[in-house]
């Protein structure tokens, strides 16, 4: 029988200890001891991440387990480029879904707070997401949403319309890009990321 298995996908400047990952770990050590936790510090550049969430989520299936992906903000683009790939179900936490949009304004460079690597946004990184966004055709019946309206960093209008029409849906007013009630929202994501077909 196939180990049921949640990965963790991170966001932009975020890492493996970010508050949304350590909370998920929690809470399956402990409310769901027969499932396996997995996340990593990803790389900060698109392609590079991309490959780095692909290999770990391709080795786990590779394994027989049965995976699962919970994605925050850029987590949740490349979330959905996973899903559709594996045909795995995905929770997105205020995923940013057209993430090429956003990055002419973060031009430069920065220092990911969790790891202290230093990196820069180019135009070339742009380009990249661009292409990857190719890959990010959601599967609507594999997906779960959830916005808070009161993001400050990502449209949740824009989200919602795209993805509007996912498996789960929860939207709440208020709120942050950090999703402030990821605590209480775990159990109903974990069971439906869990849930037999």
């Amino acid at each position: 029988m196939s180990k049921d298995t949640v990965v963790y996908i991170h966001g932009f400047l975020s890492g493996a200890k970010s508050e949304k990952a350590v909370l998920t770990e929690k809470y399956l050590q402990e409310n769901c001891p027969g499932a396996d936790f997995f996340t990593e510090n990803f790389p900060n550049t698109p392609r590079e991440a991309y490959d780095a969430v692909d290999a770990l989520v391709g080795r786990l299936i590779a394994e027989d387990r049965r995976v699962a992906l919970i994605g925050s903000s850029m987590g949740g683009f490349y979330s959905i480029c996973m899903s559709r790939k594996y045909n795995v179900r995905a929770a997105l936490i205020n995923p940013c879904v057209f993430p090429w949009k956003l990055m002419p304004a973060m031009l430069g460079p920065h220092v990911n707070p969790y790891t202290g690597v230093k990196f820069e946004v180019t135009e070339e990184y742009i380009e990249t997401v661009k292409k990857l966004g190719e890959l990010a055709e959601p599967r609507p019946e594999k997906l779960a949403l959830y916005l808070c309206r009161g993001d400050e960093v990502l449209n949740a209008a824009e989200s919602a319309a795209y993805l509007g029409n996912a498996a789960l849906v929860h939207i709440e007013d208020g709120g942050n890009h950090r999703f402030p009630s990821f605590a209480a929202c775990l159990p109903e994501i974990i069971s439906f990321l869990l849930k037999k077909e």
